[in-house]
């Protein structure tokens, strides 16, 4: 449609000029309102260029878009297989170390770990596998050297509970005494709070990178 008016217009105004010479009454019209016609001549000449650089800007920033959502297409691709699988099973593990944690913290903590050895067992094995996974490597060109470094915590924090645990087994084994499995859980329930710190920062992170790369994707 803005074709055709582009046209007309331009039609209209060659007819115009062409018919001057033509029709001396259209030529003594023209020659009275000369200055009058070649303003409003000059006005849409203006409207017309300023439409027309508009729409050329419009495109420009349209093609603009689409390079840089193509350039984008690799970045959010990995961070989708990083933080999809792992956001969700980092905030499963959180769950149960935190509340291992209170557990732990609590007056008969050690009473209650000897009683429950292998469920933490189970979870520890897990809670190492989770900040091991081969998923967050995917990503983690994209990590900041914060989340790096607490993703780097939390690996060397789920092998200092292995460690403890391993022990606290073997002293339960051996018949150890109340007083040192408590001191020995204690250390234990240090491990843990520093993976809980660590690997919250870090799934908190995850999330943050969810929502600057791919709010938008479902």
């Amino acid at each position: 449609m803005k074709r055709y008016l582009k046209c007309g217009l331009v039609g209209g105004t060659l007819g115009a000029v062409v018919a001057i010479p033509l029709f001396p009454v259209w030529m003594a019209w023209v020659d009275k309102f000369q200055t009058l016609i070649t303003g409003v001549a000059a006005v849409a000449a203006a409207y017309l260029a300023i439409r027309q650089s508009q729409i050329t800007d419009a495109n420009s920033d349209r093609r603009h878009d689409q390079l840089m959502e193509l350039s984008l297409r690799p970045i959010r691709l990995k961070i989708d297989r990083t933080v999809r699988p792992m956001a969700e099973r980092i905030a499963g593990a959180l769950e149960d170390i935190e509340r291992w944690q209170r557990r732990l913290s609590a007056a008969n903590g050690a009473s209650f770990l000897k009683d429950n050895v292998e469920e933490f067992h189970r979870l520890s094995v897990h809670w190492v596998i989770v900040v091991n996974d081969h998923q967050l490597q995917i990503g983690e060109d994209f990590f900041s050297g914060y989340m790096l470094d607490a993703l780097r915590v939390s690996k060397e924090a789920t092998s200092s509970i292995v460690e403890e645990f391993d022990q606290i087994r073997h002293m339960i084994k051996a018949g150890a005494g109340a007083s040192e499995l408590t001191k020995r859980t204690g250390r234990l329930q240090s491990a843990m709070a520093t993976l809980a710190e660590h690997l919250g920062y870090f799934w908190v992170q995850l999330g943050q990178l969810e929502r600057d790369y791919l709010a938008h994707i479902r």
